[in-house]
């Protein structure tokens, strides 16, 4: 479950995912399995959250990860980013914060 705070200084990503094959509904169908099957349960995860855009063709994802060491050994995982590299066209633009503040 997400955990929204400015005291455990959990690492915080935002992904933007997109495709230039399909609508971002089968993008969504895609990326789920990715998910539920593959990284649910990684080392240092503690909650993903997919949402669909309601105003462009996107899929979110909010990553939050125990510290930047655990998501940067995710980022270089090959076969996490090869279930990536499946999807045909998939685009993703990602960003890291931290929570400054929070209620």
């Amino acid at each position: 479950m997400a955990v929204i705070d400015n005291f455990r200084g959990i690492l915080t990503i935002f992904c933007e995912y997109k495709t230039d094959d399909g609508t971002p509904e089968e993008l969504l169908e895609k990326l789920k399995p990715i998910f539920i099957n593959h990284i649910k349960e990684y080392p240092g995860l503690i909650s993903y959250n997919l949402h669909l855009s309601l105003e462009s063709n996107s899929v979110f994802n909010y990553f939050q990860w125990k510290d930047e060491e655990t998501y940067l050994a995710f980022m270089e995982d090959d076969p996490i980013q090869d279930h990536f590299s499946k999807i045909t066209g998939l685009h993703c633009q990602s960003t890291k914060t931290k929570v400054v503040l929070a209620s």
